[in-house]
């Protein structure tokens, strides 16, 4: 685990495989691929927007309507301000100014973005993920081979 300080807050991080709990793997895991997917910000439903032109275009009805579903979704998750990165985010958090956030669900981390880390930077995050991914992927390469 690691220490982050941003803003006035200390952010203890689940930043290997080995420390964190299972069920939190696979719930990070799970909300960067839905982000990955189908994404939750405006950049993300504009390149649905494009790509679902390219596939009429080139008459892939199929995978134009799978964007489509997909753009649908990413405009609920923008109008209910829900964001699937920061809720993986809270994911790999073990506390936060020394408090264990324990036991974490979608809901609970969707509350713990309101209410705690509406202080933190996207650009802190994204840091922060990036790392953990890298981490991660170096972690199951290394595992795979042996």
């Amino acid at each position: 685990m690691r220490k982050e300080k941003h803003n006035g807050l200390v952010i203890e991080i689940y930043d290997s495989i080995e420390e964190r709990p299972a069920y939190r793997h696979m719930n990070f895991n799970k909300n960067l691929m839905i982000e990955a997917g189908v994404g939750s910000d405006l950049n993300a439903y504009y390149a649905k927007q494009a790509n679902i032109i390219a596939h009429i275009e080139k008459g892939n009805k199929v995978e134009a309507r799978q964007e489509m579903e997909n753009l649908r979704q990413n405009l609920a998750f923008i109008m209910q301000n829900v964001s699937p990165k920061m809720i993986a985010f809270c994911y790999i958090i073990h506390s936060i100014n020394g408090k264990k956030v324990g036991f974490m669900t979608d809901d609970k981390a969707q509350e713990l973005i309101d209410n705690v880390l509406n202080k933190v930077k996207v650009g802190f995050i994204d840091r922060i993920l990036d790392s953990v991914k890298k981490k991660t992927n170096l972690s199951s390469l290394i595992t795979s081979q042996s």
